[in-house]
C-alpha cells in the first residue's frame, strides 16, 4: 500500500499498525477489504480482480449504489486525486478518481450480475499521461477495462492507506461515525 518515492516510513508504520489493529479489534469493515485485496492479487482473471477490488471499496465506504459509491469515494479521497502515482521514470498518468469511479462501479455491477461487458469497457484506449500521450510500455490497444482493473487495485490500496495513515480505524469501526465522516461536498 506504499507507492510513494521514497518510502514514507511514517506511512509504512501507520499501515502496518492499522492492519494489525483491524485484526486485533476484529473490525470487519477493514478486514474484508484486506482479504479481498489479497484474493484479487491471487486471481488470474481481470474480471474477477475487478469484482473483488471494487467490492472491497464498496464494503469499505458502505455504498450499495452508484451515486453513494461515487460521493463517498470522492469524499474519502478527493475527486481530483490521481489514481496512479507519479513515478520517477514515467510521466503522471492522466486518470483521476472522478474519471474512473462511476465506471468502476458499473463494470463491477456488470460482472457481478452476469451482464455482457459493454463495448465502452472493451474499447481500446491506450494508457495515457496527463498530456494525453501514450505511456511507454502500454499498447494503443490497451482497453478501458484494463485501466479500470489497475485503478481498482490502486484505489483500494489508497483508500486503506488513507484510513490507516489518518488513524481512522476506530471511526471505521463505528458505522455511524464512519457514515458521518464520509459525508462531504462531492456530488
Amino acid at each position: 500500500m506504499i507507492v510513494s518515492e521514497p518510502i514514507d516510513v511514517n506511512a509504512f508504520t501507520a499501515v502496518t499498525a492499522g492492519v494489525q489493529e483491524a485484526f486485533q479489534k476484529k473490525i470487519v469493515r477493514l478486514q474484508n477489504p484486506l482479504y479481498l485485496l489479497e484474493l484479487g492479487e491471487e486471481a488470474n482473471n481481470l474480471h474477477v480482480r475487478v469484482l473483488l477490488w471494487v467490492t472491497a471499496l464498496d464494503a469499505l465506504v458502505m455504498a450499495g449504489n452508484l451515486k453513494t459509491f461515487e460521493r463517498r469515494m470522492c469524499n474519502l479521497l478527493g475527486r481530483q486525486t490521481f489514481v496512479f502515482p507519479a513515478m520517477v521514470s514515467l510521466p503522471q498518468p492522466q486518470y483521476t478518481l472522478g474519471d474512473v469511479v462511476c465506471d468502476l462501479y458499473e463494470l463491477r455491477s456488470e460482472i457481478a450480475h452476469g451482464g455482457r461487458i459493454r463495448e465502452r469497457f472493451r474499447k481500446a484506449v491506450g494508457f495515457e499521461d496527463a498530456q494525453g500521450n501514450l505511456i511507454d510500455g502500454y499498447e494503443r490497444n490497451y482497453q478501458r477495462r484494463q485501466i479500470l482493473e489497475e485503478a481498482a487495485l490502486f484505489l483500494l490500496c489508497l483508500a486503506q492507506r488513507t484510513v490507516f495513515t489518518n488513524n481512522l480505524t476506530d471511526v471505521v469501526a463505528d458505522e455511524g461515525r464512519w457514515r458521518k465522516h464520509l459525508v462531504g461536498s462531492c456530488p
